[in-house]
């Protein structure tokens, strides 16, 4: 049985992987962004793809999901995609409920961690870093 990486660790160059254990609501919500800033700042190496391993977060809250928003326009910013694995039905129905599906793009939300890995792989493969950036404005 192959083993997941550990959480919050680049994985590959450009990948970081972030686990965050309890649903999004307003007592933590700043706790997720900070953590996600830091992981951003930090890597090694210039992160491209960050994918939230959603597996604990149950739902998500209308303060959690202002946090969400902002945050990813600012990943966008940085030229960051944000993608979450492991996406419950029930996550899935809060992200749709306050919007966050449409503005993080329905493909970047996997069922599975492998899945996530793959689409990264996936995008990793343009032969030219100007095809490499004409799929990420069009995600």
């Amino acid at each position: 049985m192959a083993s997941m990486p550990a959480a919050g660790a680049v994985t590959e160059p450009g990948l970081v992987i972030y686990r965050f254990g309890a649903a999004l609501f307003y007592a933590n919500a700043s706790l997720f962004a900070k953590e996600v800033q830091g992981l951003v700042g930090l890597a090694p190496s210039s992160v491209r793809w960050l994918v939230v391993d959603a597996e604990a977060i149950t739902n998500v809250d209308y303060t959690a999901a202002r946090m969400i928003r902002q945050l990813h326009g600012e990943l966008v910013r940085r030229g960051v995609l944000l993608a979450f694995a492991r996406v419950s039905s029930s996550l899935k129905a809060d992200l749709d409920r306050h919007r966050l599906t449409d503005g993080i793009g329905p493909a970047r939300l996997f069922d599975r961690l492998h899945d996530a890995l793959a689409a990264f792989g996936r995008w990793r493969e343009p032969a030219s870093p100007a095809e490499r950036d004409s799929r990420h404005e069009r995600q």
